[in-house]
């Protein structure tokens, strides 16, 4: 959609960036989503925010797949965000972060935020539902102010281990941050590996 959020869940290594990074190539190029979903709209900008590893990380996913890129697609990383990155920060929004982030935002068609958990800082944050309701509300108001869709690619929430040491998944609310980004969020995909 071309308002809201659309939060992309799923565990480490399940493909969330690399899905977020089809998405940026999909909009850029107007090549339908994996053959087969035209976007919803034609992007001139784009703007990918990753808060956890390099850019190289995302270079190195991009040549492997073949994605289509443009150099329209700005990938703004650690190295640039530094600690300006945490656009909740002991339990308020920083003023700071958001105005460089709308900045950041101007003229993009499509905003990734790549994971959401790494924007927040805190103890214990992403348990904290008024917290990362709160986040996700400042990246929505970000990317609504430019006029951008805006794609969340967010962890899900770890099993819990047993005594036995057997994994536990939750069925419900299995995102970190729980009830507060499911009920936050515009739409919610939840992404696993199948065999």
């Amino acid at each position: 959609p071309r308002h809201g959020a659309v939060v992309i869940a799923g565990a480490t290594n399940v493909g969330k960036t690399l899905v977020g990074l089809e998405a940026c190539s999909s909009v850029i190029t107007g090549n339908p989503l994996w053959g087969q979903l035209r976007p919803a709209f034609a992007g001139k900008r784009v703007l990918y925010l990753l808060g956890e590893h390099n850019i190289d990380v995302l270079q190195r996913l991009c040549y492997k797949t073949k994605l289509a890129m443009s150099d329209q697609v700005i990938v703004v990383g650690p190295e640039q965000l530094k600690l300006d990155k945490w656009l909740v920060s002991n339990g308020h929004v920083n003023p700071t972060s958001v105005a460089k982030f709308e900045r950041w935002a101007e003229g993009c068609d499509l905003i990734v935020v790549d994971p959401l958990s790494a924007f927040v800082c805190g103890v214990d944050v992403e348990n904290d539902n008024a917290l990362m309701r709160l986040l996700l509300q400042t990246i929505n108001d970000i990317a609504t102010g430019a006029g951008a869709a805006c794609i969340v690619l967010a962890h899900q929430g770890k099993p819990s281990i047993d005594i036995y040491g057997k994994e536990h998944t939750r069925s419900k609310y299995a995102i970190r941050g729980a009830s507060s980004l499911e009920d936050t969020a515009t739409h919610i995909f939840y992404m696993d590996k199948v065999t």
